[in-house]
C-alpha cells in the first residue's frame, strides 16, 4: 500500500517504541496534522482506581 509524503514525514517524527508524556504528546499531536480542519483525539488512559471504592 502506497502512503504520501506527508504520512511518510509524520512517521519519521514518532518513535514508536517512546511513551511520550501527555504534555509532549499533545505537542506532536499538533506537529503531526495533516488536515486543514479541527481534528479529533481520543485518549485511553488506564488509572489503577478501584471502582468499588468511592475513597
Amino acid at each position: 500500500m502506497q502512503h504520501g509524503k506527508k504520512y511518510r514525514n509524520a512517521l519519521e517524527l514518532v518513535e514508536k517504541s517512546k511513551a511520550y508524556e501527555p504534555a509532549e504528546a499533545v505537542e506532536l499531536l499538533k506537529k503531526l496534522s495533516i488536515s486543514k480542519f479541527d481534528g479529533t483525539v481520543e485518549l485511553h488512559m488506564r488509572l489503577g482506581v478501584d471502582p468499588r471504592h468511592s475513597d
